[in-house]
């Protein structure tokens, strides 16, 4: 497994669709079953060639607000208040970033794992160029194209309802999903490049009940990375 990856190495060849296409085609209302299978072993052989990213939090809107709070302090008291917790907030992000690193880099061998920061999630979206690639130094290192290299997205967090269930999603004019967060469903998800929730039957969550310490986010991790070899397994046993 590799933390930092080389934008210039080959990419894998094939008549795969890219991440953003399939997942655009599957936000198309009626889509049967059998298409959603098929997709999902699709995306799972370009995902054995291609690259998760694993999306790192920068906890960047809480330290601004911390930040104008000190900035806005009329009493020392305050001001050291909002310095510690900004201080705390830090230590506890960085903390949390490099376990998810190491844990990856332990425990998840399908394919190749890089990190990036949250706060680069709008560029990566756009299709621009290039987005910051972090590893357990938590400090840039390389950078790369999404639009050369097939990926997904990890991240622990809250997972959407079936973004693809007919019963449960919600549309907008031009027919794409809007994500509906479950307040009980904490994990490791997995989106496609537009940060919807990849479909059924691929494996888009691993669900840790006791909470995200150490241990369960390995575990977590370990469940992702058999259940990705298990679909890749059943997608090569059809051909």
């Amino acid at each position: 497994m590799l933390l930092c990856i080389n934008p210039d190495e080959p990419k894998a060849q094939g008549s795969i669709d890219t991440a953003h296409t399939f997942t655009e085609r599957m936000r198309i209302k009626g889509i049967s079953k059998n298409d959603a299978k098929r997709k999902a072993y699709e995306s799972v052989e370009a995902l054995r060639d291609g690259l998760l990213l694993v999306r790192l939090k920068t906890n960047a809107k809480k330290l601004a607000a911390y930040r104008i709070a000190y900035l806005r302090a009329t009493t020392d008291k305050v001001r050291k208040q909002m310095e510690d917790l900004i201080k705390s907030t830090i230590k506890k992000r960085d903390i949390n970033n490099r376990e998810i690193v190491k844990t990856f880099k332990r425990s998840f061998h399908f394919c190749r794992v890089a990190f990036f920061i949250d706060t680069s999630t709008a560029t990566l979206m756009d299709g621009r160029l290039k987005i910051l690639i972090v590893d357990t130094t938590l400090i840039p290192k390389v950078t790369f194209n999404p639009i050369q290299e097939f990926y997904l997205i990890a991240e622990f967090g809250l997972a959407d309802a079936d973004s693809y269930d007919s019963k449960s999603i919600a549309k907008n004019g031009k027919g794409a999903a809007k994500p509906q967060p479950d307040p009980n469903a904490k994990g490791l998800v997995v989106r496609d490049p537009d940060m919807i929730q990849m479909p059924r039957p691929f494996p888009y969550f691993a669900r840790e009940e006791i909470g995200f310490t150490g241990k369960s986010k390995e575990r977590m991790v370990i469940r992702l990375n058999l259940d990705l070899y298990k679909l890749h397994g059943k997608a090569m046993n059809l051909k």
